[in-house]
């Protein structure tokens, strides 16, 4: 029987991942070398990621379970990550304050002041954050710039509905949303805080059975459309985004065949959610 391999003694980390944690690498380190509960939880997060990454090249049958069991994974690990940092330093990470979350109507109003969203064009904060997974492609594609705009376009009919039949987001509003995210030569600025405003407006209701349901159909979305790029699986930037999506319960043979459904096909699902509501 062979030994078993030895534990690494020095920290092992992918780039970016300290930042998605809002502590510095120095700090990571110390807890690594310091204590060993973190240093066995810190070893299976590598582990995962590096699982991920394998699977990310596959292209056999099985590949995307797979790939979707390491996200889940990595799901659950990042959130006992998160409560050791919090119980070991009580560390105030950066994106993630104590402080009380703002108000839909608050984070509206951030778009418009901050952002630049004119007028009602700020109704499309749900779509920002499917934008943003679009362009972590190098650019988005027509199947998935085609599902955008008619996802924008059926958010118009729905606020129209909602009002009685007024026009909420005139033409000239939708066309200017397009042309600043869906257009573009290259990547819009500041998609990351764009996005992270939409899944925060999408979160806001205060009935938790509709975040639910939101949160759900933004995850069928997002999967969807990063499936949809050209090499139909999504890369390392996009599992990521995926990974802080991804709603509780999910299940990984449903996300399987969601990865293989045609994008117009999640148009019946918005047809029956009210995401505005």
């Amino acid at each position: 029987m062979q030994p078993a391999l030895p534990r690494p003694t020095q920290l092992l980390v992918f780039a970016g991942t300290p930042q998605r944690l809002g502590v510095s690498t120095d700090l990571l380190s110390q807890l690594y070398q310091e204590r060993p509960a973190f240093r066995t939880l810190w070893d299976d997060y590598v582990l995962a990621q590096l699982g991920l990454k394998y699977w990310i090249s596959d292209n056999s049958a099985k590949a995307e379970l797979r790939r979707f069991e390491y996200l889940q994974t990595l799901g659950e690990l990042e959130s006992e990550i998160r409560a050791y940092l919090r119980h070991a330093w009580d560390i105030t990470r950066e994106g993630h304050s104590t402080q009380a979350e703002d108000t839909p109507a608050e984070i509206l109003q951030t778009l418009r002041d901050e952002h630049g969203l004119k007028g009602p064009s700020v109704y499309f904060a749900p779509l920002l954050p499917l934008v943003e997974i679009a362009w972590l492609e190098r650019s988005p594609n027509d199947r998935v710039i085609k599902f955008l705009l008619t996802s924008a376009e059926y958010l118009c009919k729905r606020l129209s509905d909602l009002a009685s039949g007024l026009d909420v987001v005139p033409t000239r509003h939708l066309l200017a949303f397009v042309g600043r995210f869906m257009c573009p030569e290259h990547r819009p600025p500041e998609l990351q805080r764009l996005a992270g405003l939409g899944r925060a407006y999408i979160k806001g209701h205060s009935s938790p059975r509709l975040v639910r349901g939101r949160e759900r159909l933004l995850w069928r979305c997002a999967y969807q459309v990063a499936h949809s790029n050209n090499e139909r699986r999504p890369n390392w930037a996009q599992w990521y985004r995926l990974l802080d999506l991804l709603p509780r319960e999910t299940n990984g043979l449903e996300s399987e065949a969601l990865a293989h459904t045609p994008l117009p096909a999640l148009l019946a699902d918005l047809e029956r959610a009210n995401v505005n509501r």
